[in-house]
């Protein structure tokens, strides 16, 4: 973990060099509403649950959006997760940089580990120190980890969309279109919202 939070620091101190007004950036609108709007156009999400997945979205978005104003935003990785790291005798290299955003570097970090258990909660911890031996992150932009999780769960479904033509994609993704897969969504949802909202209010450890 300390190895990884060095490299990210590392990586942030780069990207916090320029711009990229070229690439997505990670915010309610684009990674929430936008996609929103995309999957409700596309007529994918089941007519029965639609009004309900939209609300969840909605008042994730809105949980998030005054937080954002003020938030520092920079070139990250954005797909940071262990599956795009690779380990040679020299330590772990980042790899796969076609998803490289514009957006809050505590999404990079959070993607390492991802889960709430008590063993990624103390590797979250030992990473967050080593990457502050060498970067500063905005302490306010831990409390906004849960809304960056949904914001990933709408965007990967709007990704899985707008493929959904591609017989590939209908294998891979074979439930993808039920109405269970979707109900299943709408409940992660609604439980993200609610973890937001605790630890927004300072209700969470």
């Amino acid at each position: 973990a300390e190895i990884v939070g060095r490299l990210l620091a590392r990586m942030h101190a780069v990207g916090k060099k320029r711009e990229s007004s070229a690439r997505l950036r990670l915010t309610p609108q684009v990674y929430g509403r936008a996609n929103l709007q995309a999957l409700l156009e596309l007529r994918i999400v089941p007519a029965d649950v639609e009004s309900s997945y939209s609300q969840a979205v909605e008042e994730i978005c809105g949980l998030l959006e005054p937080h954002f104003a003020s938030l520092e935003m920079q070139r990250i990785h954005g797909d940071c997760h262990f599956g795009n790291i690779l380990w040679s005798t020299d330590g772990p290299n980042l790899v796969d940089f076609d998803d490289m955003v514009v957006g809050p570097p505590v999404q990079d970090l959070w993607l390492i580990f991802p889960s709430r258990d008590e063993y990624s909660r103390r590797s979250w911890h030992a990473l967050l120190e080593a990457y502050e031996e060498f970067a500063t992150l905005d302490r306010k932009s831990l409390k906004l980890v849960e809304g960056l999780r949904a914001l990933r769960f709408i965007h990967f479904n709007t990704w899985i969309a707008r493929r959904w033509k591609d017989p590939a994609f209908q294998r891979v993704f074979s439930e993808f279109n039920s109405y269970k897969y979707w109900e299943e969504q709408t409940s992660d949802l609604v439980e993200q919202a609610k973890l937001l909202g605790d630890a927004l209010a300072g209700n969470t450890p």
